[in-house]
């Protein structure tokens, strides 16, 4: 079974993902701290079962995406199917240009792993914009662990 979940459709970024590091990365540390923070914090919650509140939390700073979170939150609570959410481990977390960082979890349930993806943007700052604030503008699972053990292979 391959189940795929969209909040928001990302338009295509042209160039490298880059593995999290201080070297390779404009994103501060303290950033991906804070913001992998929030992932794990989502995922507390769901295996929680407080769907709602998980997504209100990971969605709290983009009111379009936590409008439309009906849909997702019927649909993650379908993966209760597969039994409670055991465990959960990031697998990357990587830059896509310097306003774009994907991170990829691995949620183990008792009878299925699930990938996810959340996806941060920051608006880039110009002289009439002074927000540096990063927001999750994209939530997706899917049950395409090959996918991701071919990706972890070619890195």
């Amino acid at each position: 079974m391959r189940t795929a979940v969209c909040l928001a459709v990302v338009a295509t970024v042209v160039g490298a993902s880059l593995p999290i590091s201080a070297q390779e990365t404009s994103v501060e540390d303290r950033e991906v701290q804070q913001m992998q923070s929030q992932v794990e914090e989502f995922f507390r919650l769901l295996a929680q079962q407080q769907l709602s509140q998980a997504y209100e939390r990971l969605l709290n700073n983009n009111p379009t995406l936590l409008q439309g979170a009906q849909e997702m939150i019927r649909r993650t609570g379908q993966l209760r199917q597969h039994g409670p959410l055991v465990q959960y481990h990031r697998i990357w977390a990587r830059q896509v240009g310097p306003h774009v960082l994907v991170f990829c979890y691995l949620a183990e349930h008792r009878r299925l792993p699930v990938v996810w993806y959340v996806t941060f943007y920051r608006v880039p700052q110009t002289d009439s914009t002074q927000d540096d604030n990063w927001m999750v503008i994209r939530v997706r699972f899917d049950t395409d662990i090959e996918r991701v053990a071919l990706a972890l292979g070619s890195s």
